[in-house]
C-alpha cells in the first residue's frame, strides 16, 4: 500500500497512519521470517500508535478498522511466542491488507458516518499484581505469568514478550521462560504485554528488570 494515498491528510494524522501501516507490514514480515523479537517490537509500536489514534479526531470508523488490524496482528505475532520446533505450524490468519487499504481510502474522505463506537484500551485492562518489577534468576527459569497478572474481567489473558540483548524469552500459553546468555551476569530487560484474550485492545505493557546472578547455594 502506497503512503501517497493519504498525502492529503493533515500532517499529524498522515504520520500516525503511515507509521501504523509501516509497523503492520513489518510485524508480518518479521513473523513470516520467524523473527520473534522484531515482530514483537513492531507490534508494540502498533500498540503505541493505536493509543494515539483512539485519542485523535479521526472518525470512529477509522478507529474500528485500526482496532481490527491491531487484533489480527496480535494473533499473528502471538503465534511466534510458542517454543520453536522443527515443524512448527504458524496460526493461519486472514489477511487484513484490504482492511488497511480501506483506511487509506477512507482517511482521505470527509468523515460522515456516525453512531459507531470508538474502541479504546479499556480502563479495566489486565494489571501487574506484584509490588516489584524486578525478577532475579540464576539460570534458565520458567514463570507462570497468570500469577503475576490479573484480569478484572476474569477472562483468559494472552501474552507477548520482548527480550533484551542478553536474555531470550520463550512463551507457551501463560508460561514464560527466561533464558540468560551463557556466562552472563547482570541486568537486562523484558517487556510483557498482557491482554484480554477476547479484546487485545484491553492490554497492559509492563517492563521488567531481569537480574541474573550466580547461584551461590551450589558452591
Amino acid at each position: 500500500m502506497d503512503p501517497d494515498q493519504i498525502r492529503n491528510v493533515p500532517g499529524e494524522y498522515k504520520s500516525l497512519i503511515e507509521r501504523f501501516c509501516t509497523n503492520y507490514r513489518a510485524a508480518r514480515l518479521f513473523a513470516d521470517n520467524n523473527d520473534q523479537r522484531s515482530a514483537n517490537n513492531a507490534y508494540l509500536a502498533m500498540v503505541d500508535i493505536y493509543s494515539k489514534i483512539t485519542q485523535s479526531d479521526l472518525a470512529p470508523l477509522h478507529k474500528r478498522i485500526a482496532h481490527a488490524a491491531l487484533t489480527e496482528t496480535y494473533d499473528y505475532v502471538a503465534s511466534l511466542n510458542q517454543p520453536i520446533i522443527s515443524h512448527r505450524t504458524l496460526r493461519v490468519m486472514v489477511s487484513i491488507a484490504v482492511i488497511l487499504g480501506i483506511v487509506m481510502i477512507l482517511i482521505t474522505l470527509k468523515p460522515g458516518i456516525v453512531g459507531l463506537v470508538t474502541l479504546e484500551p479499556s480502563s479495566t485492562a489486565p494489571f501487574w499484581t506484584q509490588s516489584s518489577r524486578i525478577i532475579e534468576i540464576h539460570k534458565t527459569t520458567t514463570i507462570d505469568l497468570d500469577k503475576y497478572f490479573a484480569n478484572p474481567s476474569s477472562k483468559k489473558m494472552t501474552y507477548l514478550a520482548t527480550a533484551g540483548s542478553r536474555v531470550e524469552t520463550s512463551l507457551y500459553d501463560h508460561f514464560l521462560t527466561i533464558i540468560p546468555s551463557r556466562r552472563f551476569f547482570g541486568r537486562d530487560s523484558v517487556t510483557i504485554v498482557a491482554a484480554d484474550q477476547e479484546n487485545p485492545a484491553s492490554y497492559v505493557r509492563v517492563p521488567l528488570t531481569i537480574v541474573v546472578s550466580p547461584d551461590l547455594s551450589t558452591r
